[in-house]
């Protein structure tokens, strides 16, 4: 597991994501990638921590229900990549399937985004919504990637919900204050949804990334490249459970990448981007 230093939004995602996500700003990122426990699928989770009101946060859910913006591959969020482990070459051009979640009652945007572990470009990415869906044969859908990115993103949605709902210990607790009792500091609430990210997904990650990349599997791919988005401050975990790992050699590689169009022009729509997000 490799955990991204506490950041703000900035460089994290794409351009036109970031446009689309400024109405709500961000006041803190956390992030975070696993491998699965065969190392052959990695998963970027992430939990932008809005400034936004309640309404504000409702109207961005809305406007990205209407225009199915959680599903426009160049809306993807970026994974984050960290040296020195598996995760390492999980650059823009290795994502193959993702999620974004609004929230409406908690001022947060949960996102996932999932790839192959050996490096391999993906010229045709696709929603976890759609690649789950029985019967669908692309590379993430037949490698699992889509429910890997869905999955950790359910998780720790539901953790979320579950921290910042719990009621605080010291609440209705006026006895204890008359007689000098205090909380602990940093409990409650907001420390609990800190952590959501590991708590919830660890249940699903493989022993720690090894340095030096992933073993041979004897899948096509390409080989080691810088990543981008790498950052040295990231720190290796332990982390253990199951989670689909199993069959992850389908679809090719060695393909180009999607290039600079993805980002300008609104898929199917003859339209740039810019301008759908204005």
């Amino acid at each position: 597991m490799a955990v991204a230093p506490d950041s703000t939004c900035a460089r994290a995602f794409d351009p036109l994501l970031a446009k689309a996500l400024a109405p709500v700003g961000c006041g803190r990122l956390i992030r975070a990638t696993y491998a699965d426990e065969t190392t052959s699928g990695l998963t970027t989770v992430g939990m932008v921590f809005t400034k936004a009101d309640p309404a504000a946060m409702r109207d961005l859910a809305e406007r990205f229900a209407a225009q199915n913006l959680a599903e426009r591959p160049d809306l993807m969020p970026r994974p984050y990549a960290a040296r020195g482990t598996v995760a390492a070459d999980f650059g823009d051009t290795q994502r193959a399937s993702w999620s974004i979640r609004v929230l409406r009652d908690v001022p947060v945007v949960v996102y996932s985004v999932s790839g192959f572990a050996d490096g391999r470009v993906v010229t045709d990415p696709q929603p976890a919504s759609d690649a789950i869906r029985k019967g669908e044969t692309s590379p993430a859908a037949q490698a699992g990637l889509g429910h890997d990115a869905q999955g950790i993103a359910d998780r720790v949605e539901r953790r979320l919900r579950k921290a910042t709902t719990r009621p605080h210990p010291a609440a209705g607790r006026t006895s204890d204050a008359r007689s000098g009792s205090r909380s602990h500091a940093g409990s409650g609430p907001g420390a609990d949804a800190a952590s959501a990210t590991s708590a919830a997904a660890g249940r699903r990650v493989a022993s720690p990334l090894p340095a030096g990349g992933p073993p041979s599997s004897g899948r096509p791919g390409s080989g080691p490249s810088p990543g981008p988005g790498s950052d040295s401050g990231s720190s290796s975990c332990p982390g253990s459970g199951s989670g689909p790992g199993a069959g992850r050699g389908a679809g090719g590689g060695g393909n180009k990448g999607r290039g600079a169009d993805a980002v300008n022009e609104a898929p199917g729509t003859g339209r740039t981007s810019e301008d759908e997000l204005r």
